[in-house]
């Protein structure tokens, strides 16, 4: 079973992990809040992506919206 934490696509702070750990979560991949899940799916396994999105602001070199920051892929059965 995998337990995904679903990413606040509309949150205005891209850096702000430390709530994280305020809800009690102890390990795992913890990004900034800011984005979307992308989930494709096949027959042989499913792909889940973590896409950001970055205020035009909070974008610098290496960060802008559109970066998959996170992948991993689920075997099917």
């Amino acid at each position: 079973m995998i337990y995904q934490w679903v990413p606040q696509s509309g949150h205005p702070r891209h850096d702000n992990v430390r709530s994280a750990s305020e809800y009690g979560y102890q390990s795992g991949v913890i990004q900034g809040p800011s984005g979307i899940l992308r989930v494709a799916v096949s027959p042989a396994n499913a792909v889940v992506e973590y896409v950001r999105a970055y205020p035009t602001a909070g974008e610098s070199e290496g960060r802008r919206t559109g970066d998959v920051t996170h992948r991993y892929t689920i075997q099917g059965r």
